[in-house]
């Protein structure tokens, strides 16, 4: 099993500066933790320092911890936080029932809680939950999978789909049964001959794909884009081309996918595209709204996610050169 990658480097303050830094330091001196559980890719490092720059621009004290997927490293990153005098938490748990203990203590302590890009199943103390919905996210891909026309060639015959993802993530699993609910109500027909488990590397879902043998397969369906493109550099080293099989994420948001898109490679018809400094700040608004407004905040707060293809590619992402 090859060693998780080295988490990317925190961005300059200049490269993630908030859209809330302003003079109004309208949360001077308010210590706030953020607890997230991955930041082992360019979006998660940018939504997560979206929130704490937002916040730091707004004069907060910020702690940031990442306990890299694992639940009892991040209760006593919590446990530090709330030793440390927090007064507002902005929470990402690795899965539903992650981290209650604690996070019933930080409800005890009179803590409000944030959760983004994900959720959890304690709900006292929570303001909102901010995230995507990750059902309509598979369906919306599903939807621009069968617009571009990718299951017409098998002629009403099943297209045989290999999974590979991190298999225990719920919000994988919503992904992926969102995207196959729109292939059962338009009566596509499809067969999944494997899944893969790839825990959202690169490298383990390449070397997951290319121990795969002895099935044919038409589609690889994946939940994230590093198990996408996994996927990819074991089909390109196998000699296979798009058009032998097509590579389908659910969700994308960085400058490798987006001129894949551009330059029209063929392996991606089309990804939904969600941008991490949306989440961030969107987060952080709700917040101040909780402070500052007596408008109801919803149990919910979704971020819209559309599908970005070839055609729309140069409108949802700013191009380094």
């Amino acid at each position: 099993e090859p060693a998780a990658p080295a988490a990317p480097a925190e961005p300059a303050p200049e490269q993630a500066s908030g859209e809330y830094a302003s003079d109004f330091m309208l949360l001077e001196g308010v210590k706030i933790g953020v607890s997230t559980n991955y930041l082992a890719d360019e979006f998660c490092v940018k939504m997560n320092y979206s929130i704490v720059n937002n916040l730091r621009g707004l004069g907060a004290d910020v702690t940031i911890a990442d306990s890299q997927q694992d639940a009892e490293v991040q209760t006593k990153q919590i446990e530090a936080m709330l030793a440390d005098g927090i007064q507002y938490l902005f929470a990402n748990t690795p899965s539903m029932d992650a981290c209650v203990g604690i996070l019933e203590k930080v409800n005890q302590a009179g803590i409000p809680i944030i959760y983004f890009d994900g959720d959890n199943t304690w709900n006292d103390g929570v303001i909102t939950r901010i995230g995507r919905d990750w059902t309509d996210v598979g369906q919306t891909q599903a939807r621009g999978v069968i617009a571009a026309g990718v299951f017409d060639k098998f002629g009403g015959q099943p297209a045989r789909v290999v999974e590979i993802y991190a298999l225990a993530a719920e919000r994988n699993q919503e992904l992926i049964n969102g995207f196959y609910s729109v292939l059962q109500e338009q009566g596509i027909p499809y067969e999944v001959v494997g899944q893969l488990d790839s825990n959202n590397y690169r490298e383990t879902a390449a070397n997951a794909l290319a121990n795969f043998g002895g099935v044919e397969y038409d589609l690889v369906i994946s939940a994230d884009i590093n198990s996408a493109w996994g996927a990819v550099s074991t089909l390109e080293a196998q000699g296979k081309t798009p058009d032998d099989v097509k590579v389908i994420p659910m969700a994308a948001w960085d400058e490798e996918t987006a001129l894949a898109l551009k330059e029209n490679k063929g392996w991606f018809p089309c990804v939904t595209w969600s941008s991490p400094e949306r989440c961030g700040a969107l987060a952080v608004r709700v917040l101040l709204t909780s402070m500052y407004s007596e408008a109801e905040i919803p149990r919910q707060t979704i971020v819209q996610v559309p599908v970005a293809n070839q055609q729309n590619i140069d409108s949802l992402w700013e191009f380094s050169s």
